[in-house]
């Protein structure tokens, strides 16, 4: 009786270790297809300027000239806008024209 309890123990163990090894398929996915990922848009909610450096606010990151986000790299940092290559296409993000202001 104890080995029949062992061995039924050490088989649902043995279960749920391999269940936490294996992810379980969508049945109706179908076989072959691959979830491609979804790059975001960027969003440009403001820049700083200060003496020596650019920086903005990217999808509610601040970033550099060089950082990361989404995917895209940040390849240069204007007054008004970012420039961003993603996947070898470079694009520009500007900020809307009710969010850019002058001192006076």
């Amino acid at each position: 009786m104890f080995r029949l309890g062992l061995i039924c123990l050490s088989m649902i163990a043995s279960g749920l270790v391999l269940a936490e090894k294996t992810t379980l398929r969508d049945p109706t996915t179908p076989l072959g297809f691959e979830k491609k990922a979804v790059l975001t848009q960027l969003s440009l909610q403001a820049i700083y300027k200060s003496a020596d450096r650019l920086e903005a606010i990217v999808n509610g990151r601040l970033v550099r000239e060089g950082d990361v986000v989404q995917g895209a790299t940040i390849v240069a940092i204007g007054e008004k806008s970012v420039v961003y290559k993603r996947s070898g296409v470079t694009s520009t993000v500007r900020l809307r024209p009710t969010i850019v202001k002058s001192r006076n």
